[in-house]
């Protein structure tokens, strides 16, 4: 329900901005769905061998984190300040995510609301994560 009522303050957000300069608030919306469904596309999941599935956690992506990070390998999310999923990949290595993943879905990360995941949603997410490969922009971002 959080990312659901964060989605539509951003989108309002938008919509006000868009008042200001002329621009449509569809082409806003076509512009936003392009990109997010992009670099999903590029973001081909590898098949995981160690219980997670990289393809659920695509889906759980697009539906719960997509709204802020970018999800697949290219472009920015719709929040300049959520990292995009290539350079969380950077950060963790694979017990370090699968936690920090865990305390978001509990507590949340700074301006970031609680995530409420199922232990099978973290670990499709983190398999997910780890086959975002990141673009030479990404790799060079501080970690």
């Amino acid at each position: 329900m959080a990312p659901l009522i964060r989605l539509k303050a951003t989108l309002r957000r938008i919509g006000q901005g868009c008042a200001q300069t002329g621009v449509t608030m569809r082409r806003i919306l076509t512009m936003l769905v392009a990109l997010g469904m992009g670099g999903a596309a590029v973001a081909a999941p590898r098949p995981d061998t160690d219980g997670g599935s990289a393809s659920r956690g695509l889906y759980v992506a697009l539906r719960v984190c997509a709204a802020c990070h970018a999800v697949g390998t290219l472009g920015a999310g719709p929040d300049s300040e959520a990292p995009p999923f290539a350079t969380i990949r950077l950060r963790h290595d694979k017990a370090g995510l699968r936690r920090r993943l865990g305390e978001i879905s509990t507590s949340g990360h700074r301006d970031m609301p609680p995530i409420p995941m199922t232990p099978r949603e973290i670990e499709d997410v983190a398999s997910y994560i780890e086959t975002v490969a990141p673009t030479p922009a990404a790799a060079s971002q501080p970690i």
